[in-house]
């Protein structure tokens, strides 16, 4: 990367394919980051420190690759294949490793030295050779090694070769709960289909997904129902009717035809023009949140004052205005001078609001709005970590139903 800097201490920060880049100081990284760190760094503990005496730490680049996206990836490196005999790195056995790098034309003795520019490898020897590894049981090569025969040798751009393999089936995605029983969800192909999905059709498959996580863990009954309740209410505010014209590209006759409200849509996609552009004939406010509004709908409702003490109502609201990682403390500015009436009624949802009492509520991004107060509440309540663990519960249901539509 052209911008790396010479500091010993650095990492990258990735932010998609645009706004990337390489930081060597804390003041450059925002909360949400992902952070890539070099192996010579020394690699980090539990709490993320980075120790100031260089240690020895694995390369784990495939192992992530494969626990967050289940891509079977392979970079073949001398630096990394000398990695895997060590019970860290996966166990192979030498003989092993010793026939890859062969075939490849390195030494694995010599980690440090670049590989050739050019390579004249025999795939299919190569294959073979990867296929008897010998890896040890338990190893994090075993899952990506037996999804590599599809897979095709790509160069990397820093030197060497990527064995990069297709992604797998659906059927593996939940490889690691692969023993707790699914939620029950009637046949709906239409559901698990590329383009439109239906707004009450994903409220109730996070639903599904989040009580089914939250019984798993044996959450007490307060809490689980408090998680119903965010997870029916998350996204809500996706029915402003600017919103709906926005996921219609911009067009707000096509999103009056629709008959349903949308939750996701294929009409703006990765584009991101274009996203702007459908933004932009929408007249959706900048920086338009529709989980906040979906906090405010919940709490205008008539199902928010028959409540009593059944949920922890600042959790509910927190998980709502929190599931796209906001306001912690302090929600993002928008200014929205003429907030449209909006109504819909759904299975567990329903709400009516006309267009000058939704313009009577304060701004979330306001210091007397309560979201940062609230925040704070639940810290002391459930602790750094205990809030942190119950927003991930509802972030994994969003993203396990998001895979499945």
């Amino acid at each position: 990367h052209r911008n790396q800097p010479t500091t010993s201490k650095q990492a990258f920060v990735w932010r998609g394919a645009e706004e990337s880049q390489w930081v060597s100081g804390i003041a450059d990284v925002r909360p949400g980051d992902t952070l890539i760190i070099p192996q010579e760094v020394g690699g980090v503990d539990s709490l993320g420190y980075v120790p100031a005496e260089a240690q020895t730490a694995l390369d784990v680049g495939d192992l992530c690759a494969w626990q967050s996206r289940q891509r079977a990836l392979l970079r073949l490196h001398p630096a990394l294949l000398s990695q895997w005999t060590s019970a860290g790195g996966g166990a192979v056995a030498v003989s092993g490793v010793q026939r890859v790098a062969q075939l490849l034309g390195v030494d694995v003795s010599q980690p440090d030295r670049p590989p050739p520019d050019e390579w004249e490898v025999d795939e299919g020897e190569l294959r073979q050779a990867l296929g008897d590894l010998g890896v040890g049981a338990g190893s994090w090569l075993t899952a990506p090694l037996a999804h590599l025969e599809e897979a095709e040798f790509v160069p990397h751009p820093a030197g060497g070769l990527v064995l990069q393999g297709p992604r797998p089936a659906q059927a593996h995605l939940a490889h690691s709960v692969a023993e707790w029983p699914e939620p029950d969800r009637d046949a709906d192909a239409g559901l698990f289909n590329q383009g439109p999905v239906e707004l009450g059709r994903h409220l109730k498959g996070v639903t599904q997904h989040a009580l089914h996580f939250a019984r798993v863990l044996g959450l007490p009954e307060r809490l689980l129902a408090s998680l119903e309740l965010a997870a029916q209410w998350h996204d809500a505010g996706k029915a402003d009717n600017r919103f709906q014209t926005w996921l219609h590209g911009g067009n707000a006759v096509a999103a009056q035809l629709a008959g349903s409200l949308w939750a996701k849509s294929a009409e703006v996609g990765l584009d991101r023009a274009a996203s702007r552009r459908a933004a932009w004939q929408s007249r959706l406010p900048s920086g338009f949140r529709h989980e906040l509004l979906s906090s405010q709908l919940l709490q205008a409702s008539a199902a928010w004052a028959d409540l009593g003490a059944a949920v922890d109502r600042d959790l509910v609201l927190h998980l709502i205005e929190a599931h796209h990682g906001h306001c912690r403390p302090f929600a993002p500015v928008v200014l929205d001078d003429a907030p449209p009436a909006l109504g819909w009624s759904d299975a567990a949802v329903a709400f009516d609001v006309p267009a000058d009492v939704r313009a009577s509520w304060p701004a979330p991004h306001r210091l007397d709005s309560g979201v940062a107060e609230r925040f704070w509440r639940l810290v002391r309540r459930y602790g750094w970590w205990g809030l942190a663990w119950l927003e991930s519960i509802l972030f994994l249901a969003v993203q396990r139903e998001s895979e499945l539509e």
